[in-house]
């Protein structure tokens, strides 16, 4: 008989410590409410935004309570304007664009940089000889239509001897590898490295890339994750989780570069044809783009390289020079 009892003793006991357990953990770290966060990509889903997709899939937003909406954009250029107003709560921006928006009003934040680098190169066949931006005198240069590329080609031109007087820029739309294949242009800037240079080179067009920090452009940040303010003062608990399942995608991404691949296309199957382009993308920029040079992590930011990004475009008269770029980012989600 007592046998029976301590047998029940501990039986209860172990049911109680159960249920400790069980209080212990609902009001611990984890969330104790689901919610729902809305993410406004800069472009169709590509390598760079494999990290998002593979939070999806490896369950990392749902660890944080987390149902996450992702949607391309219906225009890029509106981005800001969506995150700014609330209508989605992150967006993919650049950190150049972020300087522009703050410098009309608009209340968007950085959170992480995703590419730690330029991605916007000045692009030329290799079959042209041009290796460098002295060899354009009186060249045609093709541009996506966005006037930062031409202030950014002018730089280039004079570290290196030139002016854009030496020169004929020639707006040629989103036609960039097209025209630079057709001989149209001598040479194309508004490329990226980690995708027009691939299809390129696909297509039969090997090309010499000219990266624009060799040549007086400060290195910038070329994609981020992006909030707005009210989104940080009202929900940061909500910013802080998709930060860090945002930051476990990626740091994945790093690892496992063409698994990042397999689930953005399994998530995308409308992207199966550019196949061929995205996975020697992402190997390209988890190689070279991803990690910081500083601490050879995912995300990190700067206080040093938003300052010269800053300083460089008041130079360029592209913002105000009393324009604040310290509320442009924050580093309290960078850990």
């Amino acid at each position: 008989m007592k046998t029976k009892i301590g047998l029940m003793k501990l039986v209860l006991m172990a049911f109680v410590f159960a249920i400790a357990l069980t209080i212990v953990a609902c009001t611990g770290d984890e969330p104790a409410e689901r919610e729902s966060v809305s993410v406004e990509l800069d472009w169709y889903p590509n390598a760079n935004h494999s990290g998002i997709f593979v939070a999806q899939d490896q369950g990392y937003f749902d660890e944080e309570n987390l149902d996450v909406d992702v949607r391309p954009p219906a225009d890029p250029a509106l981005v800001a304007q969506i995150v700014a107003s609330n209508e989605r709560d992150f967006g993919i921006f650049y950190q150049t664009d972020t300087l522009l928006a703050r410098n009309e009003g608009l209340p968007i934040v950085a959170l992480k940089a995703i590419v730690q680098r330029p991605l916007n190169s000045l692009m030329a066949l290799k079959s042209s000889g041009i290796t460098r931006p002295a060899d354009l005198k009186g060249k045609k240069v093709g541009y996506p239509g966005i006037e930062w590329n031409v202030k950014m080609l002018g730089t280039m031109l004079e570290s290196d001897g030139l002016t854009l007087d030496d020169v004929e820029t020639v707006d040629i739309g989103w036609a960039l590898w097209e025209t630079l294949a057709a001989g149209t242009v001598d040479a194309i800037i508004g490329a990226y490295w980690s995708h027009e240079s691939i299809l390129l080179e696909q297509k039969g067009y090997p090309v010499e890339i000219i990266y624009p920090e060799d040549y007086g452009v400060p290195q910038y940040y070329e994609m981020m994750l992006i909030t707005s303010e009210r989104m940080i003062e009202e929900r940061p608990d909500a910013v802080e989780r998709f930060v860090r399942a945002f930051t476990k995608g990626y740091e994945f991404g790093l690892d496992d570069p063409q698994g990042a691949i397999d689930i953005l296309l399994e998530l995308n199957p409308e992207q199966e044809e550019i196949e061929d382009i995205e996975r020697p993308s992402i190997d390209m920029l988890t190689d070279q783009a991803w990690r910081a040079d500083e601490t050879g992590e995912f995300g990190t930011m700067t206080t040093e390289r938003w300052l010269s990004v800053a300083e460089f475009m008041k130079d360029q008269g592209e913002i105000d020079a009393d324009l604040d770029e310290t509320e442009a980012w924050t580093d309290e989600y960078l850990d």
